[in-house]
């Protein structure tokens, strides 16, 4: 409570005490023209204001009420960006599902460029330049593709780590690396995001099988180590970049973290 309620209640008070003696007493010149009962109307009418004006008083003062707004404003500005970032992949995947991916590409472009937390929206922007284009090493729009499939498999989507086995164990020349198809498969069959409720894997068994048919018993010794001393990299989006067409690796070839931040050509 502020001063200035707290003088004014101290007056209130002064008031009502005033009131409760004219209404006992009958000794107040002021109150000897009301009819029957009129001091006791008096009294009830005041005790009443007293309520009214000490429920204004307990209330927020100009400062409490102009922080609560800036909090409340601060909280609700969050909420349409959940919302909308929630429904345009929600729309991306629907067109994906539609076989639209010319339509959905741009979608989950904008969410991919977000960084941290759009790791999905990465995979599937990766997966839908794929379905347009053919695998080819020299080819800056399938490599750009290729790093954002990089991008999620390097912040633990186990989608993007199953496709990497895939693309590193049978890709064209130039792509092939099986120590990297080793490490990325170890992963992928460890990861216990997996188990997560709605996940569909993106290779089937038939290509799993593919994957450890393809790699020698070197190639899988070398990637099982590069799996263990393997750390979740989380990509921040750099403005400017521009695309750097070379084959991301785990072994010389990190450079695929600054890759073609542009959208994809349609």
């Amino acid at each position: 409570m502020t001063s200035a309620c707290f003088i004014g209640v101290v007056r209130f008070t002064k008031m009502v005490h005033t009131a409760r003696a004219i209404m006992f007493k009958d000794a107040s010149v002021m109150f000897s023209t009301l009819p029957p009962h009129g001091s006791a109307f008096r009294f009830a009418l005041l005790a009443l204001s007293f309520v009214v004006f000490l429920a204004g008083c307990t209330a927020d003062g100009p400062r409490e009420r102009q922080k609560k707004r800036a909090e409340m404003t601060e909280r609700l500005s969050q909420i349409p960006t959940v919302d909308i970032s929630s429904r345009l992949y929600s729309q991306a995947l629907d067109l994906k599902a539609q076989n639209k991916c010319q339509e959905a590409t741009p979608l989950f472009y904008q969410l991919s460029m977000r960084g941290d937390g759009f790791e999905l929206a990465q995979y599937h922007l990766a997966d839908c330049i794929f379905k347009a284009i053919s695998q080819s090493a020299t080819s800056t729009e399938w490599l750009d593709g290729l790093v954002w499939m990089r991008r999620a498999a390097e912040a633990g989507a186990p989608e993007a780590q199953g496709t990497l086995a895939l693309i590193y164990a049978t890709g064209p020349d130039g792509i092939r690396d099986l120590t990297e198809a080793a490490m990325w498969v170890t992963l992928f069959e460890k990861n216990p995001a997996r188990k997560k409720p709605g996940f569909s894997s993106p290779i089937s068994s038939t290509q799993l099988a593919r994957i450890n048919q393809a790699l020698t018993s070197d190639a899988r010794r070398a990637g099982e180590q590069r799996a263990e001393n393997w750390k979740k990299i989380l990509w921040p989006p750099v403005q400017g970049a521009r695309p750097n067409a070379v084959a991301p690796r785990s072994e010389g070839g990190i450079q695929m973290l600054t890759p073609g931040d542009r959208p994809p050509r349609q």
